[in-house]
């Protein structure tokens, strides 16, 4: 039981979604932005560690998407 426990609290803190995604053969990248709310990426107009924040995600899709 513990190991079952365990896995699944290294999922949920690694985001279930991104495992889910994975498994379907899609290449996936985990990114957290410590500090900023779920929602930071429609702040950037208000907050400059927001703007930051949506800046490296841009530059890492741009990265990603130029590689294919």
């Amino acid at each position: 039981m513990r190991d079952g426990v365990a896995q699944w609290a290294r999922q949920r803190a690694r985001g279930p979604e991104m495992y889910a995604v994975r498994d379907a053969g899609v290449e996936v990248e985990l990114r957290r932005e410590p500090g900023l709310i779920h929602a930071f990426i429609m702040l950037d107009e208000v907050s400059p560690a927001c703007a930051a924040a949506a800046d490296r995600v841009a530059a890492g899709l741009r990265t990603h998407l130029h590689r294919r």
